[in-house]
């Protein structure tokens, strides 16, 4: 199981709630780090050209040491 820092992640969830961005994903990637995606729109927006809106993703490493 890979471990992160309760404050990092509210810290990235207040500072989505504080913008415009209301929804947010999570993954991990290949090396194991959890990636934070935060989004504007609900996952299937599209404006009127029929495009989707840029992302901003966040990476949080692994912290050391043993859990």
């Amino acid at each position: 199981m890979k471990m992160y820092k309760i404050d990092d992640i509210i810290e990235i969830l207040e500072t989505g709630r504080k913008s415009k961005n209301k929804y947010a994903g999570f993954e991990a990637n290949r090396e194991g780090n959890l990636i934070i995606t935060l989004k504007e729109h609900a996952p299937d927006w599209r404006n009127p050209e029929g495009f989707g809106e840029a992302v901003t993703e966040l990476e949080l490493l692994e912290c050391s040491g043993e859990y």
